[in-house]
């Protein structure tokens, strides 16, 4: 590696060191908390289904069922 390509390397490194983060736009924000909203939403789902194992395993019973008639 040159001394050339040396330079090149840490003057990008510099670069992205000192870049400052992009601001996020009004539309952008929403579409975050959304994706936020739905992420917590199925975390609460995922909780609830543990909550009642019975329940879950039914659920896959049926799913296995319907595969097996196709």
């Amino acid at each position: 590696m040159g001394k050339k390509e040396e330079k090149k390397k840490d003057k990008k490194a510099k670069a992205l060191k000192d870049r400052k983060p992009r601001k996020l736009k009004k539309k952008d924000k929403k579409k975050l908390e959304a994706k936020a909203e739905k992420k917590e939403k199925k975390k609460k789902k995922a909780k609830k289904l543990k909550d009642r194992p019975a329940k879950a395993k039914k659920k896959e019973k049926k799913k296995s069922k319907k595969k097996s008639k196709k």
